[in-house]
């Protein structure tokens, strides 16, 4: 699920990424080249585009599945509390509510933090990933002499030759190490505690 959410912010955030400069060398030509560029296709298929949003992916997966973690412990203590409720002490019963309150307020600064996590990935990691596939776009477009590259879904027809598709996919592929160099990673986040914590919740991320 992550996964794809980030794949679709690629998507969603492509049109705001500089483009590469037009090659005033190659511009002036008579008769003009152009080509195309399939990007959701290249997202999907690109083994080295796929890589790195999965190390994302796990990342942020440890940090999801702990706050599906206290929510299954927080709806095991209620369960409890609705069938064992009539015969427990007062003390107990009022430990208990309290074990809950205390639980739904780690939730609240889990689901805060991770929030924040998620919105400093996409700008510390995916918009950087993704100006790297326009750069690669623009390396093949200048290599193999077209003069504009627009994308796929501006294009109503277009033969297989001037479908740089397969040609960036490729590339990605091959430069996976140098698309990981130029993903920085975010310094980490000062602890701060979100709207909803309380002084008596014990912080559980550093």
């Amino acid at each position: 699920m992550i996964r794809a959410a980030l794949l679709l912010f690629l998507l969603l955030i492509l049109p705001t990424v500089s483009r590469a400069q037009p090659d005033t060398a190659t511009s002036t030509t008579l008769h003009p080249r152009f080509g195309f560029v399939d990007v959701e296709l290249v997202l999907a298929e690109s083994k080295a585009i796929k890589t790195i949003v999965s190390e994302i992916d796990a990342e942020l997966g440890k940090r999801d599945e702990e706050i599906r973690d206290k929510r299954r412990e927080l709806q095991k203590l209620k369960l409890s509390l609705d069938a064992q409720g009539s015969v427990l002490s007062q003390a107990e019963r009022e430990r208990r509510q309290q074990q809950a309150v205390t639980l739904l307020s780690e939730i609240d600064e889990l689901e805060y933090r991770f929030d924040r996590e998620v919105k400093r990935k996409q700008a510390a990691i995916i918009e950087p990933l993704l100006e790297q596939v326009v750069r690669i776009v623009g390396e093949v477009g200048q290599r193999e002499g077209y003069d504009l590259v627009v994308r796929g879904e501006m294009v109503l027809w277009g033969s297989k030759s001037v479908d740089l598709t397969p040609v960036i996919v490729r590339e990605l592929d091959l430069q996976v190490d140098r698309l990981r160099a130029a993903v920085k990673q975010p310094a980490p986040e000062p602890s701060e505690a979100g709207p909803k914590a309380t002084p008596a919740v014990v912080p559980l991320l550093p």
